[in-house]
């Protein structure tokens, strides 16, 4: 059995943050899944798979991370859009999809999007 955390450059960090998730199934449709995150990692990603038919591995995504504003009185959310490619799926329970970050594009308020 291959192990993967061998591979990582980064370790995983368990997390349970808000995610939105941008992308294109199979069939070329557009989609949103609200959903969390697993882990991450200064190159990857976990996350839960909201609706499994949606994700494929190769597939390009934009997610939203959610971020709670703790030191910001103005806003009760930032959001951070990082962009990615699917290297597997998971379809044990939890079913997980996880890739690896590409960039980080955009830092702002939520609703400045």
């Amino acid at each position: 059995m291959q192990n993967y955390e061998d591979k990582r450059a980064y370790p995983r960090m368990p997390t349970d943050l808000a995610v939105r998730v941008h992308g294109l199934d199979a069939e070329g449709r557009p989609f949103i899944d609200e959903t969390h995150a697993h882990d991450l990692s200064g190159g990857g990603f976990a996350i839960y798979a909201a609706v499994e038919e949606h994700y494929f591995v190769g597939q390009r995504l934009a997610i939203d991370f959610l971020l709670p504003a703790l030191c910001h009185p103005k806003h009760d959310r930032l959001l951070m859009r990082a962009t990615g490619s699917v290297v597997r799926i998971i379809l044990a329970e939890p079913k997980l999809v996880c890739g690896t970050i590409d960039d980080i594009l955009d830092l702002a308020e939520e609703g400045r999007e």
